[in-house]
This record gives C-alpha cells, structure tokens and sequence, in this order.
C-alpha cells in the first residue's frame, strides 16, 4: 500500500486506505493491546543507519500477531503523538524532529 491514513478515535485506531479511494486492508487496534517503538531503516551501502524512521506498530488481533511500519516524510512526531494519546504503549524513544519542514 502507498496511501493510508490513520484515524484515531478515543482508545481505538484503525491504519488504513483513505476512505472511498482505494479498497485495501484496515487494520483496527485496541491502543492499550498495542506497542509503538521507532526504527531506522538500514541503509544498504556500508551498514550506516538510515536517516528514513519508521514507527512500528504491533498488536495480536483474533490470535494473530499483526505488525505494520508507517513512515512519514514530515510530521512523524505527530504521528506517534496521536497514538500516544489514544494509550498505546511505547517501547522506545519517540522520532527525532529533523525532518521538519
């Protein structure tokens, strides 16, 4: 999937395509069943740190582990805020600000 958006509404989130666009998967979670912790992408030349952050997202739905990386050019932090709020557990540090506009 290239495009999707996330809709937090009070304890519960669902990560999805945008709504009449595309029909694709949505995943929907429980944020206190659900951790978020911040990844680097490997870079592939010489095994230096990435510089994209990648907020990864794991949950167990109907016996089933479930595990999704969002990225964002821009506005990461915020991303990772708004699941923050809607309670879901960290397992990491939150992104850098450094891809600000």
């Amino acid at each position: 999937m290239s495009r999707l958006e996330l809709i937090v509404r009070g304890d519960m989130f669902r990560v999805g395509a945008p709504f009449g666009l595309i029909v694709g998967p949505n995943y929907y979670f429980k944020a206190p069943e659900t951790t978020i912790a911040v990844s680097r992408g490997p870079l592939r030349i010489y095994g230096i740190d990435g510089r994209r952050e990648w907020i990864v997202v794991r949950s167990i739905r109907e016996d089933r582990k479930v595990q999704l990386w969002l990225t964002k050019r821009f506005f990461l932090d915020e991303v990772w805020n708004a699941l923050i709020v809607a309670g879901a557990v960290t397992r990491s540090d939150g992104p850098t600000r450094r891809d600000r506009l």
